[in-house]
C-alpha cells in the first residue's frame, strides 16, 4: 500500500441533524441534491488562501542577489494568495472539508471561512439543518482508500455534538495554531457561546463561524424566518432558540467584537496591576500605556455606546459591570476596586 503522510490540514467538521427525521419524511432526495452541489462546489472552484510573505522586509539579508532574482524574491510584498483545493468526503449525513495548509506561511483562514459560510448558506438555504466544528493540525487523509485520522478530525468529531444550535463552532486548535486573528479573518468569526452545552468547554473556543455575515452580502430572504420554520419538534426549541440568539448578536457584530476585545484588554491589565508596585520598569510601562490607551477619548467613546444601548447584546453579562465601572474610573484589583488615577501614579 502507497504510505501516506501526516500533512497539516484546516478541516470543517459538518453533520446533519435529524437525518432519521429527513429520510422518514421522504426527504432524503433533498439532502442527495444537497450533497451533489457540494460536491460541485468542492470540484469547480479553489480555496484563495492569504499567506505571509516570508521574504517581505528582508532585502539587506540578500544584498548580494542579481537583479532578477532579487525582482522574483518580492521583498516588496507582506501577503500572496494561494488557490488551494478543496478537498471532501461524505459519510451518510456527516461531511469533511478540508485544505493542506503550510504553517511556515503563517496562513489566514478567512478564504475558508468563506466556504464554510457558503456550505452552511446554501443548507439553509434548503432547510437542512447544520452544525459542526472547524479544527486544525496534523492528520493523515487517504482519500484513495477513504481513510482519514488525525487530532482535529477527533476534536471536530467530539466537539460537534457539545452544540445545542445549527452552526459551525471554532475549535480551540484554531486559536492556538493561529494565536491572534487577523482583521481578514475577523470577517467571519464572530465571539459567542451561548450555544455552548458546558460553561467550558475543552474543546470549543469562544468563537464561532459568522455565517450570517456572507448571508446578509448575498441574500435577500431573512434567514429568522427559515430558522423558525424548521423548529417542528419541541424538544429541540433551545436549538433553534440559540441559532436565533446567533443571528441578532451577529447583527450587532461591531459592537460584539469592541466588547470582547476591550474587556480582553482590561484583563490583561488587571493581571499587570495585580503585581502591584514591584514590578519591573518594563511591565511598569506596560501597565501605564494600558491605562493610557484603555482610558483614551475613543474607548471611552466605545464604551459608553455600549453601556447605552437599548436591545444590546452582550458577549458576557459580566462584562457590563466591568465596563461601567472603568467609566466611572475604577477597575477591580484581587476582589477590591481601584482607582485608575491610583495606579497611574504608582
Amino acid at each position: 500500500m502507497k504510505r501516506i503522510n501526516e500533512k497539516q490540514i484546516l478541516i470543517a467538521f459538518f453533520d446533519i441533524l435529524g437525518t432519521s427525521q429527513l429520510l422518514n419524511d421522504g426527504e432524503f432526495q433533498k439532502v442527495y441534491t444537497y450533497y451533489s452541489d457540494m460536491i460541485k462546489l468542492c470540484n469547480d472552484s479553489y480555496t484563495s488562501i492569504t499567506v505571509c510573505n516570508p521574504l517581505f522586509g528582508k532585502k539587506e539579508r540578500f544584498g548580494n542577489l542579481n537583479d532578477v532574482m532579487s525582482d522574483l524574491a518580492d521583498f516588496d510584498t507582506p501577503y500572496h494568495i494561494i488557490n488551494y483545493d478543496l478537498s471532501h468526503a461524505f459519510f451518510s449525513d456527516t461531511f469533511l472539508l478540508w485544505i493542506e495548509i503550510d504553517p511556515f506561511l503563517q496562513p489566514l483562514i478567512g478564504g475558508f471561512l468563506e466556504k464554510c459560510s457558503i456550505v452552511f448558506c446554501e443548507a439553509l438555504k434548503r432547510k437542512i439543518p447544520l452544525r459542526g466544528t472547524i479544527s486544525v493540525g496534523a492528520s493523515i487523509m487517504d482519500e484513495e482508500n477513504h481513510l482519514f485520522l488525525g487530532k482535529p478530525l477527533v476534536e471536530a468529531a467530539k466537539a460537534e455534538p457539545h452544540q445545542r444550535w445549527l452552526g459551525i463552532a471554532i475549535g480551540k486548535t484554531i486559536v492556538d495554531f493561529v494565536k491572534r486573528f487577523h482583521p481578514m479573518d475577523m470577517k467571519y468569526l464572530l465571539p459567542f457561546r451561548d450555544h455552548l452545552k458546558y460553561d467550558s468547554d475543552p474543546l470549543l473556543s469562544d468563537f464561532v463561524l459568522d455565517w450570517f455575515t456572507y448571508w446578509n452580502k448575498n441574500e435577500d430572504a431573512d434567514p429568522k424566518e427559515k430558522i423558525k420554520s424548521m423548529n417542528v419538534e419541541k424538544r429541540f426549541d433551545s436549538y433553534y432558540e440559540n441559532t436565533l440568539l446567533y443571528v441578532m448578536t451577529s447583527e450587532q457584530r461591531y459592537t460584539i467584537w469592541n466588547e470582547y476585545m476591550i474587556c480582553q484588554d482590561i484583563d490583561k491589565l488587571k493581571i499587570l496591576c495585580e503585581m502591584g508596585e514591584n514590578i519591573d520598569e518594563i511591565k511598569k510601562n506596560y501597565r501605564n500605556q494600558g491605562i493610557e490607551l484603555l482610558t483614551s477619548d475613543k474607548v471611552m467613546r466605545n464604551i459608553e455606546y455600549m453601556l447605552n444601548r437599548n436591545e444590546a447584546i452582550w458577549f458576557d453579562e459580566k462584562n457590563r459591570e466591568v465596563l461601567s465601572m472603568f467609566k466611572n474610573g475604577f477597575i477591580e484589583i484581587n476582589g477590591i476596586k481601584m482607582s485608575l488615577e491610583h495606579l497611574k501614579s504608582l
